[in-house]
């Protein structure tokens, strides 16, 4: 019954009459420790490590995934009026916030910066600003005059 004990009827000592004692309680010798030794604590948890670090990859590479379309389509708004401020002008502005961008709420990433400016091309990009995403993981865009993009991570 889960117990490593059982009752017994008899018992070899005799009672004050001569007779037996009443029911007594015995160690069950068939019955074995119940429990973990180290060795199996130590299998168990290197198993779940191993599943851990298969599963994790699986979990993160997505999310920061969806966190960069999200700086992407940030710089997309971005690079939108910055190029209607040059067909407007024949140059870009001297800084991303003139652009008029207005940052979206519960956005991971910072207020775009101006990185380059040049009468050419312009280069703008954001930076992680809020956990899982950070102050390293940054994502840039190129504007020519021309119209032409490219888009850069550093993840």
């Amino acid at each position: 019954m889960g117990n490593d004990f059982r009752r017994t009827g008899k018992s070899g000592v005799p009672g004050p009459a001569g007779g037996t004692r009443g029911v007594e309680w015995c160690r069950d010798p068939q019955g074995a420790e119940r429990g973990l030794t180290l060795m199996e604590l130590v299998v168990v948890l290197s198993i779940i490590a191993v599943l851990v670090a298969l599963a994790l990859p699986r979990y993160i590479i997505p999310r920061k995934n969806a966190y960069k379309l999200e700086a992407i389509n940030i710089l997309q708004e971005l690079k939108t009026m910055e190029w209607a401020y040059y067909q407007q002008w024949n140059a870009f502005t001297s800084n991303v916030t003139s652009a008029g961008l207005a940052m979206p709420g519960g956005s991971h990433w910072a207020t775009p910066l101006l990185y380059t400016f040049s009468p050419g091309y312009i280069v703008f990009g954001t930076y992680g600003a809020v956990a899982p995403m950070s102050w390293s993981d940054i994502i840039y865009v190129t504007l020519s005059s021309d119209g032409s993009s490219t888009a850069r991570s550093t993840f």
